[in-house]
């Protein structure tokens, strides 16, 4: 045992890569079921969270409401996407030349510019419209900060992999 113990620790460098090891490993045990570290491409949330940065996320969807960052899981492509909620099960989301509105209000507190990007066919419109509807239970809706350059829609809470917890 003691012939291990000196040849791990024979020198400096040594005693410093192993103890950066275990600290690495514990850090990933303690947080790693708990939060999650994000690298972020894309322009669709700047300026709150900008292309290249970095966030972490707290796993899971408690206390998700109005105004939250979500990462959620693409259906499609199963890509982690970082959105901002704007609207929840019950309530109307109308999009009328390119603004959105809840329940008859404009959802302007968070976000910038008008929606000019629809996915369906993932093309830029100008002046978007859609019809009035009503969230589905087990449902929200999301979109990013930087409404221009966004993807947005209903999607199921169960999507929902956590909340953004740095930066606020």
């Amino acid at each position: 045992m003691k012939k291990i113990f000196n040849a791990i620790f024979k020198t400096k460098i040594r005693m410093g890569v192993v103890f950066f090891a275990v600290i690495s490993i514990a850090l990933a045990f303690t947080f790693g079921p708990y939060y999650r570290a994000l690298y972020i491409t894309g322009e669709s949330m700047a300026p709150t969270v900008d292309h290249g940065d970095w966030v972490i996320i707290k796993r899971g969807r408690s206390n998700v409401h109005i105004g939250t960052v979500v990462a959620i899981r693409d259906g499609a492509s199963d890509d982690l996407l970082l959105k901002r909620i704007i609207a929840h099960a019950g309530d109307t989301v109308e999009v009328l030349y390119g603004i959105v509105y809840v329940n008859g209000k404009e959802a302007s507190a968070h976000g910038q510019g008008k929606i000019s990007f629809f996915c369906q066919d993932c093309r830029a419109v100008e002046n978007i419209s859609h019809a009035k509807m009503t969230i589905p239970t087990d449902h929200v809706w999301i979109i990013g900060d930087n409404r221009g350059y966004s993807w947005y829609g209903t999607v199921p809470l169960k999507n929902v992999e956590g909340i953004l917890v740095w930066p606020k």
